[in-house]
Formats: structure tokens, C-alpha cells, sequence
């Protein structure tokens, strides 16, 4: 969130206000203002016509969201695949197992038997044995990954990768995927078309509407310079 305070008066003038101490609020007739603090520690009530607020990715049009509170939920998926991951191959890869037994056992035994047969799938030392079984086992049962499960957590290495889509990036400006001319010259334009654009169309119809009298606004816009890229 980015918010510029152009107060009234004779004469122009534009303030960045600290967007960690500003918010905004609606009065009971549902009007718009912004609560700031300012630096003295002064804490006022702007009116929404002076106020010009720029965000991105926001859900309700009043506040814009962080690119990592927007991905929060992708990233915590990932998290947890990394753990699996780590998980896999601390075991050297070995896929998990489930033993049965004849009659019932309580705490103590399950564990007893889990560290007494299981020990030949744990480690990566241990890949590829032979566990044996005596007739206290009634049946073994290996649990496997599935190729697609693997896939994903293949996949979950590519963490540039995905942070460059949450800013919506061409690789190629983190020096990852094509790099010849052509190609990189296309995905700048598409960049400013699908990624920049939308925000920047956005920013500047507000400031025609915030910064220009009604008077002036059928003759003069404002526009950024997207050849300066």
C-alpha cells in the first residue's frame, strides 16, 4: 500500500504518508477517510478525496496485500513438501511399511517390534535388503510413493522459479530460461503487458481522478513513461 496526501489549499502539494501507520476507515455516512499518525506522533483523519491510494493484489479495494501474504497459502503447501521430502530422504528413500501381527499388543510391545524388524529399512545403508520375519509377522506390506507424488516433490525445488511467478517475472531477469534476444525482448513486452499494465492503468486513472480538477481532466492525463523500462 502506497498512500499520497494532496492537501487542500491554494496551491499543490503531495506527502507520502507511512503506510504502516495509515488506514482506511468509513464514517457512519459512508464516507471514505484515511486515520494516519503523523511523525510528530499526531493522529488525523483525512478525507478520502485527498488521499490517493495505490495497492496491489488486493481482494476488497480498499487495502492492498503483501506478494507473500497473496502467496501465503502456496508457500505453506510447499513448506510441507519440503518436510516430506527431508522425511524421504533422511530414510534413504525407502518406502514406508506396515507390519500385522498375530493376537494384540500394547504400547511397549509395538514398539519393541517396530525397532526390532524395522531397523533393515532404515538408512540409506540399508537400501535394497532383505528384511526377515519370523511367524510372529502374519504379513508385511510395504507403502510406496507414487510416481506423481514424486513428481511433486521434484518439482518443489524449483523455488525461483515460483517466486517469479508471485511477482509475475520473467525468468530470464533472474538469469533462468531462454536468454536469447528475441526471446527475452518478448517476454519484456509481455511482462509490461500482463504484469506491469494492470497496475500501472490502474494508478494512473486514480491520479486523473484524485490530482486533476474536473475542468482539466477532459484535455490532461497522466501517464508513466514505459519506454524509461
Amino acid at each position: 500500500n502506497a498512500y499520497i496526501w494532496e492537501p487542500a489549499g491554494s496551491y499543490r502539494e503531495h506527502f507520502i504518508l507511512d503506510a504502516d501507520k495509515t488506514a482506511p476507515e468509513f464514517d457512519q455516512d459512508g464516507q471514505i477517510w484515511f486515520k494516519t499518525v503523523f511523525p510528530n506522533g499526531q493522529e488525523q483523519h483525512l478525507p478520502g478525496t485527498e488521499v490517493l491510494n495505490l495497492m496491489i493484489n488486493s481482494t476488497d479495494g480498499l487495502s492492498g496485500k503483501s506478494v507473500l501474504t497473496y502467496a501465503r497459502e502456496t508457500m505453506g503447501r510447499q513448506l510441507g513438501a519440503h518436510d516430506t521430502q527431508n522425511r524421504l530422504h533422511s530414510q534413504g528413500l525407502n518406502p514406508s511399511a506396515a507390519i500385522y501381527v498375530s493376537g494384540e499388543l500394547n504400547r511397549e510391545a509395538r514398539e519393541k517390534l517396530k525397532e526390532s524388524y524395522v531397523a533393515a529399512l532404515r538408512g540409506s545403508d540399508n537400501a535394497g535388503g532383505v528384511a526377515i520375519f519370523d511367524n510372529k509377522v502374519s504379513k508385511f506390506e510395504t507403502i510406496s510413493i507414487t510416481p506423481a507424488d514424486a513428481q511433486f516433490l521434484e518439482t518443489t525445488q524449483a523455488t525461483d522459479a515460483e517466486i517469479a511467478n508471485f511477482y509475475g517475472m520473467p525468468l530470464h531477469k533472474l538469469n533462468m530460461g531462454k536468454q536469447s534476444y528475441e526471446s527475452n525482448t518478448a517476454q519484456q513486452i509481455d511482462y509490461v503487458a500482463t504484469t506491469l499494465d494492470p497496475y500501472l492503468v490502474q494508478w494512473e486513472e486514480a491520479a486523473r481522478l484524485k490530482w486533476l480538477p474536473l475542468e482539466e481532466r477532459g484535455e490532461t492525463y497522466l501517464r508513466f513513461i514505459r519506454e524509461a523500462l
